[in-house]
């Protein structure tokens, strides 16, 4: 388990850097997974397994990958509010058909 960060042993954290500092975040396939991960995050960075840079980075690529997910949904609801559009005109006119 590592030890968590204090003013003792902040020297030695220093001289090994980042060195056997694991952080094992997991897969990032689900918005699940990105909250799991910004919580590995979190608690790395606040136990000092992390420097507050690295996980600045760490956060920003879920952010990033967030966003890209958040686009690829609008893009498919989009699509399929116009094909909702499409099958209620073609509805209408079948009612009028009649």
């Amino acid at each position: 388990m590592p030890r968590p960060f204090t003013v003792e042993n902040a020297a030695e954290m220093g001289r090994r850097g980042g060195r056997g500092r694991k952080v094992d975040l997991g897969p990032l396939e689900t918005v699940e997974d990105a909250k799991h991960r910004l919580d590995v995050i979190c608690q790395a960075a606040c136990d000092g397994r992390l420097s507050g840079a690295v996980a600045g980075a760490a956060n920003r690529s879920v952010e990033v990958w967030l966003k890209a997910i958040e686009t690829d949904h609008t893009k498919q609801l989009v699509e399929m509010r116009k094909r909702l559009t499409e099958l209620e005109k073609e509805l209408r006119k079948e009612k009028v058909s009649y």
